[in-house]
Protein backbone atom coordinates (compact mmCIF):
# COMPACT_ATOMS: atom_id res chain seq x y z
CA UNK A 1 0.00 0.00 0.00
CA UNK A 2 1.29 3.84 -0.70
CA UNK A 3 0.77 6.13 1.49
CA UNK A 4 0.21 9.25 -0.85
CA UNK A 5 -1.55 12.19 1.38
CA UNK A 6 -0.53 14.61 -1.22
CA UNK A 7 1.11 16.76 1.27
CA UNK A 8 4.60 15.46 1.02
CA UNK A 9 6.89 17.38 -1.03
CA UNK A 10 7.69 15.34 -3.95
CA UNK A 11 11.78 15.27 -4.22
CA UNK A 12 13.28 17.63 -7.37
CA UNK A 13 15.65 17.11 -9.64
CA UNK A 14 19.22 17.59 -9.11
CA UNK A 15 20.17 20.37 -10.24
CA UNK A 16 23.41 20.19 -12.55
CA UNK A 17 25.81 22.62 -10.58
CA UNK A 18 28.28 22.51 -12.92
CA UNK A 19 26.55 23.76 -15.47
CA UNK A 20 25.49 27.28 -13.98
CA UNK A 21 27.25 30.15 -13.68
CA UNK A 22 29.32 31.62 -10.59
CA UNK A 23 26.41 34.35 -10.42
CA UNK A 24 23.78 31.28 -10.61
CA UNK A 25 25.50 29.67 -7.91
CA UNK A 26 25.56 32.88 -5.91
CA UNK A 27 21.74 33.49 -6.50
CA UNK A 28 21.08 29.71 -5.37
CA UNK A 29 23.16 29.97 -2.48
CA UNK A 30 21.14 32.95 -0.60
CA UNK A 31 17.72 30.99 -1.87
CA UNK A 32 18.90 28.12 -0.19
CA UNK A 33 20.28 30.45 2.89
CA UNK A 34 17.00 32.31 3.04
CA UNK A 35 14.92 29.29 2.89
CA UNK A 36 17.32 27.68 5.92
CA UNK A 37 16.61 30.55 7.48
CA UNK A 38 12.50 30.08 6.98
CA UNK A 39 12.50 26.69 8.38
CA UNK A 40 14.54 27.56 11.56
CA UNK A 41 11.89 30.26 12.22
CA UNK A 42 9.15 27.78 11.52
CA UNK A 43 10.97 25.01 14.38
CA UNK A 44 11.24 27.80 16.75
CA UNK A 45 7.81 28.92 16.37
CA UNK A 46 7.00 25.21 16.58
CA UNK A 47 8.82 24.35 19.99
CA UNK A 48 7.42 27.59 21.58
CA UNK A 49 4.17 26.51 21.11
CA UNK A 50 5.19 22.94 22.08
CA UNK A 51 6.53 23.81 25.11
CA UNK A 52 3.54 25.96 26.11
CA UNK A 53 1.14 22.77 25.63
CA UNK A 54 3.59 21.12 27.54
CA UNK A 55 4.06 23.67 30.50
CA UNK A 56 0.19 23.77 30.24
CA UNK A 57 -0.97 20.21 30.68
CA UNK A 58 1.83 19.16 33.10
CA UNK A 59 1.25 22.19 35.60
CA UNK A 60 0.12 21.21 39.05
CA UNK A 61 -3.30 21.73 39.74
CA UNK A 62 -4.31 23.71 42.49
CA UNK A 63 -5.92 21.95 45.33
Amino acid sequence: MIDDDGLAPHPKKPVPLDLMGIEELEARIEMLREEIAACEAQITAKRAQRNAADAFFTAPRAS
